[in-house]
């Protein structure tokens, strides 16, 4: 007797009720409670539209930011050229008093070449006409005469030393001219070509001032177009 109702109540124990399903989880009772709720229409379509506009906003300002820096190096490169002709307008101007300079030092060795050529010739002639027939007859005057031959002779070696030291100015100062000359070749060469690229620097300020000018008037098309765009999308 006591088998049989031990394994009954035993059964009892592990077997679940009879009355009713056994119980499952809320989840897996109700899906409904997890999934999203679907958005509703009206609302999906103004969320696409902000996303639109704002899409819409982001392009319209990155390209006027865009054309105000292309406006900027525009200009930039227009005054660049500017500044360029101006350099060389002011080198001009120094170039210009360095040649000035050079030709008045070149005028001034022609002066004293000049003058020491007439000193020169001057001694010269003194000496041909005293020493034409040599020393005797100065000698021979100064006898005569009741002079001092000894100053006769010293007047004469005096007018030598003198016309020698005139040849050593002349060829000092015909060094000096042919320096200065040399000096205002140089000077007027680079005068030339300074010239030049103050000529040349303008035709390309003209070209780049022609150029930054039909740009910037692209420019501001663009800019009037993308300010009616941005209008336009925030409308």
């Amino acid at each position: 007797m006591i088998a049989p109702l031990a394994a009954a109540a035993a059964l009892l124990l592990v077997a679940p009720p009879a009355s009713g399903p056994a119980p499952t989880p809320a989840s897996a009772s109700n899906p409904a409670r997890t999934a999203p709720a679907a958005e509703p229409p009206e609302l999906a379509e103004v969320r696409a539209r902000i996303r639109t506009l704002e899409d819409q906003l982001r392009k319209v300002l990155q390209q006027q930011a865009d054309l105000s820096q292309q406006r900027r190096q525009l200009e930039g490169e227009l005054e660049l050229a500017r500044l360029r002709v101006r350099e060389s307008e002011v080198a001009l101007q120094q170039v210009r008093g360095a040649e000035t300079a050079a030709i008045a030092a070149a005028e001034t060795a022609q002066k004293d070449l000049t003058a020491a050529a007439d000193r020169l010739r001057t001694q010269i002639t003194v000496l041909a006409v005293l020493g034409r027939a040599g020393l005797t007859p100065l000698i021979y005057h100064a006898v005569l005469g009741g002079e001092d031959i000894q100053h006769r002779v010293t007047v004469l070696r005096t007018l030598v030393r003198d016309q020698e030291a005139h040849r050593v100015e002349m060829e000092r100062l015909a060094e000096t001219r042919a320096t200065a000359l040399a000096n205002l070749s140089q000077r007027r060469q680079q005068s030339e070509e300074a010239s030049s690229t103050v000529q040349e620097r303008r035709n390309e300020l003209d070209r780049t001032r022609t150029r930054v000018v039909a740009q910037l008037a692209e420019l501001e098309r663009q800019r009037r177009a993308s300010a009616v765009a941005l209008a336009h999308a925030r409308a």
